[in-house]
């Protein structure tokens, strides 16, 4: 056996004899609006629902917005009862402020095993922004312009499928349900309970289905059909350089993203211009996988990570997005258990960030900042600007690349964690 495989032999062991009761496979995020709430309301019988998808490993994200929201309307009703209650001579101490009812539910929401969502000063300003301008899911309602705290979810859903490949978003507003309808990676669900009877988890493939239609993705073969669908002329190489994810479709198909580095040409002339690295969706047509429709959702005109990379965050967030969700690696600190969460990277404050499959080190990468000074006029008078830049490298079996192709780090990760779990299940 492979000497990185015996390592992991345990672990996949585990996951074989263990199985849950329910789909055991990546996280999926799950963003709950305030419509999700039967009335804007946090029920005894909303937070078992929010156990309940949680108990099924899926990553449950309440915006901070929304629990302001929930906090806000039971304010309002405390505020009704509370006159009620003191002419009944009933005392009501203890609750003198909204926040002591929003740090009450931001409490019992974590206490589900959910998360709340922290929401960053732009999103904040972007919702203002967009609601002035009216940009769905804001809108208008009557002489009223409304939906801040919409966008702000509406943001909070894009920014999980960052770090997650589908991200379930569960809300009865139709503006936003039709703002977020279609989206990359999204998913739109008018309650819980039908993300509870598996709409979400249904989509998903467990690590062992996985492991057969992701080999194909990256092989020879696949490289060649595709090439001659992307490409309109005589096809030239091109090549796989990451897997977004790999959801399933129905019973027999799937539908797998997949970022292709893409060469381009001047039409006029031929000219050879350089390489774009295109996000393209396929689906793969029963056991053969035979290529069936396609689409290009998004395009990078550059395929090289530039020298000087802006902070060892944005190098992350992108190469992950690259990996099959139920590989991509999540913090240490978000380790969930082998059977959802098998590869897993290392703090990134420090200087060396290390990617993991059990005990098995797939990759590392190495960052360090530093600041250069940049020299300009204007009307006359010089100025100097300092700006900060990250320097990368990543390290392959000792082997150290300073030169940094988009891709590079997620295909490695994915080719070594792959080799280790098709050799495990093998076995």
């Amino acid at each position: 056996m492979h000497k990185g495989a015996s390592l992991v032999k345990g672990q996949i062991e585990d996951m074989k004899t263990n199985q849950a009761p329910v789909s055991v496979d990546n996280p999926t995020a799950v963003v709950v609006d305030t419509n999700a709430f039967h009335q804007g309301k946090l029920t005894q019988g909303a937070i078992r629902s929010l156990e309940t998808l949680t108990d099924l490993g899926l990553h449950v994200i309440v915006p901070d917005i929304v629990c302001r929201e929930l906090a806000s309307h039971a304010w309002q009703d405390y505020q009704q009862a509370k006159e009620l209650l003191h002419l009944s001579d009933i005392g009501v101490e203890g609750i003198e402020t909204a926040e002591k009812i929003y740090n009450n539910f931001v409490s019992k929401i974590r206490g589900t095993g959910a998360s709340v969502g922290e929401s960053p000063h732009d999103f904040y300003r972007n919702s203002i922004h967009a609601q002035i301008l009216r940009t769905p899911p804001a809108s208008a309602k009557g002489d009223v312009t409304t939906g801040a705290v919409d966008f702000m979810v509406y943001c909070h859903a894009f920014e999980a499928t960052g770090r997650f490949a589908t991200v379930a978003v569960v809300t009865s507003d139709k503006v936003l349900r039709n703002s977020l309808a279609g989206k990359p990676g999204i998913q739109v669900f008018a309650d819980f309970a039908t993300v509870r009877k598996g709409g979400v988890s249904h989509m998903r493939l467990g690590i062992q289905e996985v492991l057969e239609p992701l080999s194909y993705l990256l092989s020879k073969d696949f490289q060649e059909n595709i090439s001659k669908e992307v490409l309109s002329s005589e096809p030239t190489p091109l090549s796989v350089v990451g897997v977004g994810d790999i959801l399933r479709l129905n019973e027999t198909d799937l539908i797998a993203y997949v970022d292709l580095e893409v060469p381009t040409y001047l039409s006029s002339t031929g000219e050879f211009l350089g390489r774009n690295v295109e996000r393209w969706q396929v689906t793969l047509a029963g056991a053969s996988y035979a290529i069936g429709n396609t689409s290009r959702i998004s395009t990078d005109a550059v395929s090289l990570w530039s020298p000087d990379i802006i902070h060892i965050d944005d190098y992350l967030s992108t190469e992950l997005s690259m990996i099959p969700s139920v590989l991509r690696p999540v913090p240490h600190s978000d380790f969930v258990n082998d059977q959802k969460t098998p590869v897993t990277y290392s703090d990134n404050t420090g200087s060396n960030v290390e990617f993991f499959l059990g005990e098995n080190c797939l990759a590392s990468v190495q960052h360090s900042q530093f600041t250069v000074a940049h020299e300009y006029e204007h009307d006359g008078d010089k100025y100097i600007e300092n700006r900060l830049y990250t320097d990368i490298s990543v390290t392959d079996d000792g082997l150290k690349a300073t030169r940094l192709s988009k891709g590079m780090l997620a295909r490695l990760v994915t080719t070594k964690a792959l080799e280790l779990l098709r050799q495990c299940y093998e076995d």
